[in-house]
């Protein structure tokens, strides 16, 4: 090996100084993983009893919210107070029109009930949850 080249040796002894970039951090495994639990607790976990009532009733849909955030905080491993804003965000996204009140609002509204409905409001509404996880996260710090 020449001399400045790093080895996998060399990684997996000094993770966080890692020229290969073969490691996440800490923070980025936190990140992928509240990503990971978002996707699990919205899809996974969400059935029929749920998906097909949150937008009608605020029960269905905090049992859903109260899910979806149990599977974030729990792969994420955040701290209890993050909860709350978890639980909000997802509510106030799922239970309410938010989202295609946005989408029209920035001139989405033939790409929202057009040829790609429902599947254009399904991203948005997924773009918007990951962006508030990755906002906790940059809050949380880790």
């Amino acid at each position: 090996m020449t001399a400045g080249a790093a080895s996998l040796a060399d990684c997996d002894q000094q993770r966080n100084n890692c020229p290969l970039s073969l490691w996440a951090d800490r923070k980025e495994l936190k990140v992928i993983s509240a990503l990971v639990g978002h996707l699990a607790g919205d899809y996974l976990a969400q059935n029929d009893w749920m998906a097909l009532n949150k937008k009608r009733s605020s029960l269905h849909c905090a049992v859903h919210c109260a899910v979806w955030t149990t599977f974030v905080m729990l792969f994420a491993q955040w701290p209890l107070w993050t909860a709350l804003p978890l639980f909000a965000s997802h509510f106030l996204q799922d239970r309410t029109q938010i989202v295609a009140w946005y989408m029209d609002a920035v001139g989405q509204k033939s790409f929202r009930t057009g040829i790609c409905a429902p599947w254009s409001s399904i991203v948005v509404d997924n773009v918007w949850h990951v962006v508030t996880l990755w906002i906790l996260w940059k809050i949380v710090g880790y």
